[in-house]
């Protein structure tokens, strides 16, 4: 039986830049510090100075795919398929559609290995900020998906210490039968107190994940499984985080060169 798990407080080890001074007794080897200007997430805004008009505007010249809600609530298939989708037209009522950017890669077995995503809700002027990799695995009769995946949700304007930062871990294994002998489903939440612009989310040493186990097949060995591991596994997801605002940030220079995610 999949059960809900307990919440345990960590501590991001390594994903931005370290401040470290590398220089060796060998001049040829220096390398000169890299200072950072950290700001308060608090006192940085999203998308400060950036046009929603413009920008939608882009989009509908631009954008990969246009998702209708209509298109969604007629069809079963799709409605399921795309129940995260479903949840933000819940959210942002006012909207009818959103404009869907992407990229990433598939293996030659043609699975998804990575994939960063942007959807705009127009109306509401937010953006969902989406990246995923997948790692596959083959072992005696056993198939292994390893799932790392963050998710956020911006609007132009607001303060950067107000989205919620998350990322999940999944971990499913099947025998040659396709039977699920062993899953598990691990959420998690980041505190970033502190980003620099114009797109850097923080230092990572400051950086708290929460945790979650949400569902397990078996609760002492999936609990022992992602322990063993979580500083990395965090670690993984926080990484899509910044590279979810990178990938943001890269668009809307390509809509304005003076846009900026972070200011």
């Amino acid at each position: 039986m999949k059960k809900l798990l307990f919440i345990i407080p960590i501590l991001v080890l390594a994903s931005c830049n370290s401040n470290q001074n590398n220089n060796t007794n060998d001049d040829y080897n220096y390398e000169p510090e890299v200072t950072h200007n950290y700001v308060s997430s608090s006192s940085l805004t999203i998308m400060k100075s950036v046009d929603k008009d413009v920008v939608v505007n882009y989009a509908k010249g631009h954008a990969k795919q246009t998702i209708r809600k209509s298109d969604l609530e007629g069809n079963a298939t799709s409605y399921l398929s795309n129940l995260e989708a479903m949840t933000y037209f819940e959210t942002f009522t006012e909207d009818e559609l959103y404009y869907r950017f992407y990229d990433g890669f598939q293996d030659s077995y043609g699975r998804v290995i990575n994939l960063k995503e942007v959807w705009l809700f127009p109306v509401a002027g937010a953006f969902i900020l989406k990246n995923q990799i997948n790692t596959y695995e083959k072992l005696n009769q056993f198939n292994y998906q390893y799932q790392n995946t963050s998710l956020t949700a911006v609007k132009i304007g607001i303060k950067a210490n107000v989205p919620s930062y998350v990322g999940t871990y999944y971990h499913y294994c099947v025998n040659s039968n396709t039977y699920d002998v062993a899953s598990y489903k691990v959420n998690m939440t980041f505190s970033i107190p502190k980003m620099e612009t114009p797109s850097t989310l923080c230092e990572a040493n400051q950086a708290n994940c929460n945790w979650q186990m949400v569902e397990a097949t078996n609760q002492s060995q999936a609990m022992s499984s992602f322990q063993s591991d979580q500083g990395n596994l965090c670690t993984k997801s926080y990484s899509l985080l910044q590279g979810s605002f990178n990938y943001l940030q890269s668009l809307l220079k390509d809509i304005n060169s003076s846009y900026n995610l972070l200011s």
